[in-house]
């Protein structure tokens, strides 16, 4: 474009989108300061690094290239995040942008589930369909990121495939490599039906904060956990089992499409399962905790369940349906169970499992979506012929199974309970 690109200031009840500048530096910085745990793959800037990202921003949005934003919230005034409208596309020989995307986008720990993501997309989303008159826009993330795409999921974007080798990896030891990219979009079709679901959750989303408010305001706390153990939760914990674990964000695995064709249907409801796993994990952050058998005598672990749904996701679509040659991960004939006996307190085993899961679940991803149909076969010893849609059902039945597990070890480690 040439010129500067800024964005208006855009507010709603829970946040407010303060075109960026360089008084938000502290701000960022102390945001960036908080537990980092969940930006394993997308980059975010130290403290240190807060006023050179800054700057960075500056440049790009005075070359048009950019419309950088601070998320304020607007319950604590605080500077939790940033997000930017990026890479626009404009008409040929006219200045009118006909699609942008939406990107550069992190969130502080303590914002993460609070709704602030959903109301900030739901403004972006306004502004981008009624002002400017897009006609499409574009969100991306890492393949791998499943955590990032159940939330770009939640906001009522639509996937669109899986770009193998699209552009450089912002995870953290992988400078000079490139990434899958799972792309997606809302089109001016789309922005109705996604706007009025947004408003949905975003009304619940503040009554729920007007009721946090009033509780605030009345003096009266939660009670702590009757099993507390000092391990740090991204969200206080619910008092009842009927209540959403990880309340509100979380709310997104059961907002998916409830009609519809076989595929979506079956892969909506997979990936529910697998974000509840995630869920259920979260919070647990040192590896002690992570590997306690907590129900005995059973040996089972929240460690030991994500090795083993790794060597699951492996042996289904990387095996059977994929004919490779891919030994399990975590277990041996020798060993059969190898995945909870070596769910051990390490934080390199961790961090492994964690990346042999999420490397599982985007080949997966990856070989449903390029799928001609759910009739693609594979032959298993043990089932022998089996289609991809058994598979998919059955990846749905044994994730049910296990957060089932999961509910009952979490609940030991810190009384947490929920959907």
């Amino acid at each position: 474009m040439g010129n500067r690109w800024e964005g208006p200031m855009l507010e709603g009840a829970l946040v407010r989108l303060e075109p960026l500048g360089r008084h938000h530096t502290s701000g960022l910085a102390a945001a960036a300061e908080e537990n980092r745990d969940s930006y394993s793959y997308t980059w975010v800037p130290t403290a240190p690094e807060v006023g050179a990202y800054v700057d960075a921003q500056l440049a790009r949005a005075a070359a048009g290239k950019l419309a950088p934003y601070a998320q304020v919230s607007l319950r604590t005034g605080r500077v939790v995040g940033a997000t930017a409208y990026w890479d626009p596309r404009m008409w040929p020989g006219d200045d009118r942008r006909f699609a942008v995307e939406i990107g550069f986008t992190w969130l502080a720990a303590s914002a993460q589930g609070t709704g602030v993501n959903t109301e900030a997309k739901y403004l972006l989303f306004k502004h981008a369909f009624e002002n400017w008159d897009v006609a499409r826009v574009d969100l991306k993330t890492d393949a791998r990121n499943s955590r990032s795409r159940a939330a770009i999921e939640s906001v009522g974007a639509r996937f669109e495939g899986v770009l193998r080798n699209w552009s450089r990896s912002w995870a953290p030891g992988e400078d000079g490599l490139l990434r899958d990219s799972a792309m997606y979009s809302v089109v001016q079709q789309d922005w109705p039906q996604c706007r009025a679901k947004l408003e949905e959750r975003l009304e619940r989303l503040e009554r729920l904060e007007g009721l946090k408010r009033l509780e605030r305001s009345s003096g009266r706390e939660r009670p702590p956990s009757p099993i507390a153990s000092g391990v740090p939760t991204r969200a206080p914990l619910p008092k009842r089992r009927a209540e959403l674990f990880d309340a509100p964000e979380s709310e997104s695995r059961f907002s998916g499409p409830t009609t519809g064709d076989e595929r979506t249907m079956l892969t909506d409801s997979l990936k529910a399962q697998r974000t509840t796993l995630e869920l259920k994990c979260a919070g647990v952050e040192d590896a002690a905790t992570l590997s306690r058998r907590t129900v005995p005598p059973s040996t089972l672990s929240l460690l030991g369940l994500v090795r083993h749904l790794a060597d699951v996701e492996r042996r289904w679509f990387r095996c059977v349906l994929a004919g490779q040659d891919a030994p399990p991960l975590h277990s041996s004939p020798e060993n059969l169970d190898e995945a909870f006996d070596g769910a051990v307190p390490d934080p390199a085993v961790v961090a492994a499992a964690w990346e042999a899961w999420r490397e599982e679940v985007a080949f997966a991803e990856r070989l449903v979506a390029e799928a001609p149909d759910l009739d693609v076969a594979g032959t298993d010893a043990w089932r022998g012929k089996v289609s991809l849609r058994w598979v998919l059902i059955h990846m749905i039945e044994e994730y049910a199974r296990h957060n089932g597990h999961a509910d009952l070890i979490r609940e030991r480690i810190d009384g947490a309970v929920g959907l």
